[in-house]
């Protein structure tokens, strides 16, 4: 961020205007995500300081942040219950961040809510809700 307050001194009007606006849609969309407050801290900060913003379209920022969940670290597969060890190896759907063995746990897909655009391992039913279509699954 520091580097964003940085060039709105430095360049052109419209970069400048450009870099002004993205600041503050980035500080109204995430503001009450306490893992992007340094967005917040430096748009507060440099309104205070007297930047002059341009008028905020909420249009613009109407966008949600979502971020993928922590890892569970069980014993036994969530789906089948199967006892994880030196046969039967763990793994974690990177959709819903629950641990699977190799058999729950097959397929990839991409996940666009967390920004995952190559395919990465989720679990068969993460799989369905990610992939379904109007006319059932692909």
């Amino acid at each position: 961020m520091e580097f964003m307050k940085n060039q709105s001194k430095l360049k052109t009007d419209s970069v400048k205007a450009k870099i002004l606006e993205l600041i503050q849609c980035w500080a109204f969309a995430f503001r009450d995500n306490s893992e992007y407050q340094v967005v917040t801290d430096t748009f507060n900060e440099m309104k205070n300081t007297g930047v002059s913003f341009p008028t905020l379209r909420e249009a613009d920022a109407m966008f949600t942040s979502e971020v993928p969940p922590q890892w569970k670290e069980e014993e036994s597969c969530f789906a089948c219950r199967t006892d994880f060890g030196m046969l039967t190896r763990r793994h974690h759907c990177r959709a819903c961040g629950q641990s699977f063995c190799s058999k729950c746990s097959s397929k990839t897909s991409t996940i666009p809510k967390f920004g995952i655009e190559k395919e990465v391992r989720v679990c068969d039913a993460c799989y369905a809700k990610l992939n379904k279509t109007k006319g059932g699954q692909r």
